[in-house]
C-alpha cells in the first residue's frame, strides 16, 4: 500500500524567518496522521547567513504569512492547488482607489532608518506585529544579525505590491486567516485585499498568528488539505 504524502510549502513575511512556523508545522504533523506532511520552508535570509529560497516543483497547499503571501502568488517556481494566506495582504500600501494599508511615507521612512540602524527598525518592527495580550504567546526575535541588504530590498519593494488580480484569478480552493487587531495588516486592510473571500478572523493583536495560533491554524490548514 502506498502512502499518502502531503506537501506543503510555507513562506514567511517581511523581518520573519522559517522558524515563525515551526510550532504550525509541528501541530499539522500530527493532526494529518497517518499521512504523511512534506514541509518546505523558505527563509529569506534576512537574519544571519541562512536563506532557502522558492523551491521548484507541485504542492498541495501553499501557506503564507504576512508579505509571504504576495510573494507566493507572483512567484514562478512552485504551483499548488490550494492556497491559504495568514495575516497576508494583496495590496499593501494605501493609494487612490485603496484607502487601506501602510502608507508609502512610512515605508520610506522605515528605509532610510533601515541602513542606519537595522536593529532598531526590526525590533520596532517586532513590537508593532506582537501582542499585549496575557496568556498571547510570541515568537522569540532571531538572534543572528539582521542582514540589512536582504531586509532593504524587500522593504523597498512593499509599495509596489499589488497582486489583487492575480488573486482573484487563481485556481483552487483559498482561505484567509486574520486578526480581529492586528497592528501590521488590520482587519480594514484584509477585508479591502480579499473581499468577499472566505475569511476565518482569529481574535487577537497579534501579527505572528502562526506562532501564537498553532492548534487552530494547523486545524484549518487540515480543512484545506482535506477539502476535494
Amino acid at each position: 500500500m502506498n502512502e499518502r504524502v502531503v506537501k506543503v510549502l510555507f513562506v514567511h513575511g517581511w523581518a520573519s524567518s522559517a522558524a515563525i512556523w515551526s510550532r504550525c508545522a509541528e501541530q499539522l504533523e500530527q493532526m494529518l496522521q497517518p499521512v504523511t506532511l512534506d514541509c518546505d520552508v523558505v527563509d529569506r535570509g534576512y537574519f544571519g547567513d541562512r536563506c532557502k529560497e522558492f523551491p521548484r516543483g507541485h504542492f498541495d497547499l501553499a501557506v503564507g504569512h504576512s508579505t509571504g503571501l504576495s510573494w507566493l502568488i507572483s512567484q514562478q517556481h512552485a504551483s499548488f492547488d490550494k492556497l491559504v494566506s495568514i495575516c497576508g495582504f494583496t495590496r499593501f500600501c494605501s493609494g487612490e482607489g485603496f484607502a487601506a494599508g501602510w502608507s508609502p511615507g512610512i515605508v520610506e521612512r522605515m528605509c532610510r532608518q533601515l541602513a542606519k540602524s537595522p536593529n532598531s527598525v526590526v525590533g520596532n518592527f517586532w513590537q508593532k506585529a506582537s501582542t499585549t495580550r496575557p496568556g498571547h504567546a510570541h515568537p522569540p526575535r532571531p538572534l543572528e544579525k539582521p542582514n540589512a541588504a536582504r531586509l532593504q530590498e524587500d522593504l523597498q519593494a512593499l509599495p509596489s505590491i499589488d497582486c489583487r488580480q492575480q488573486w482573484t484569478s487563481l485556481a483552487g480552493a483559498q482561505l484567509v486567516i486574520a486578526g480581529t487587531a492586528d497592528q501590521i495588516i488590520t482587519a480594514e486592510h484584509s477585508q479591502l485585499c480579499f473581499g468577499n473571500q472566505r475569511m476565518e478572523w482569529i481574535q487577537t493583536d497579534s501579527h505572528w498568528i502562526p506562532w501564537t495560533f498553532p492548534e487552530t491554524c494547523a486545524a484549518l490548514l487540515r480543512e484545506m488539505i482535506e477539502v476535494s
